[in-house]
């Protein structure tokens, strides 16, 4: 069975917001790799491993909040 779940934002806009909370739950990326992923548009965060799908599930929820506390517009 596939499964996959995701986060895309709408905007474009890699502000520093956005690119902290990312930081936060990705801290072995570099920053320019998360300003990139905002700015082309890709997912922020995509998970399609079913093993690892409630810790996946529980990183989603976790960040979709921050993000909407943020009022940013979000994709699932």
């Amino acid at each position: 069975m596939d499964y996959r779940m995701g986060i895309k934002l709408k905007t474009k806009k890699a502000d520093m917001e956005i690119l902290k909370i990312l930081r936060k739950y990705f801290p072995e990326q570099p920053l320019s790799a998360l300003k990139n992923r905002v700015q082309s548009g890709d997912y922020i965060y995509l998970n399609d491993n079913e093993k690892y799908l409630i810790d996946g599930e529980r990183l989603l929820l976790q960040l979709l909040r921050q993000i909407v506390k943020l009022a940013l517009f979000h994709v699932l």
